[in-house]
């Protein structure tokens, strides 16, 4: 019943968490821990760094498609926050307050 719980946000723009500057190096080894390339790729895409999404995976709970994780700020998730990526990743929240269940949290 979980899923049928309130979304509660684990993470806010303001914590001290997130007050460092971004490092990308470390960015890159969330993303190959995460193996966000293994679901977000794009279908015939030869480059697994284009994360547009749209690789149909069926599971018990139905057929899912990862959505586009690019850096575009409109089709992707360049306008995220690094807490709308946490809470994403760490809480299975998505920015608009609903869960991502059953897919995350991934820790």
């Amino acid at each position: 019943m979980w899923y049928l719980t309130e979304v509660q946000a684990p993470y806010s723009p303001d914590d001290p968490l997130f007050s460092e500057a971004g490092d990308a190096a470390r960015g890159q080894l969330v993303f190959a821990a995460g193996g966000c390339a293994s679901c977000h790729t794009t279908p015939g895409q030869p480059d697994d760094l284009k994360l547009g999404g749209g690789l149909a995976l069926a599971s018990p709970f139905g057929t899912f498609r990862p959505p586009n994780i690019s850096p575009d700020p409109v089709d992707g998730i360049g306008a995220w926050t690094v807490a709308d990526l946490a809470n994403a990743l760490i809480g299975g929240v998505s920015p608009s307050r609903e869960h991502y269940y059953p897919v995350f949290p991934y820790t």
